[in-house]
């Protein structure tokens, strides 16, 4: 397993920002580590928000073709 590490930020909106761009697969594994962090958690739990698309008319944009087997052993 290779392993890189990106420097980032929390924004306003609870949102991470890396301070430079990066491209990741989708359903990549991601650990995030918070260095110097003392904050007491309390009885509510942090919630890290996943990206959304801005128009939700964008979503066709990903719609997956189904596409029909075929039957190999019948040739």
């Amino acid at each position: 397993m290779s392993v890189a590490t990106y420097e980032g930020f929390v924004d306003e909106s609870g949102q991470v920002r890396l301070l430079e761009p990066v491209v990741l697969p989708i359903r990549a594994r991601v650990f995030i580590v918070v260095p110097e962090f003392d904050e007491k958690l309390g009885k509510q739990p942090r919630h890290i928000y996943s990206p959304r698309l801005v128009n939700a008319k964008d979503a066709a944009d990903f719609q997956l073709n189904e596409v029909t087997s075929t039957d190999y052993a019948a040739l």
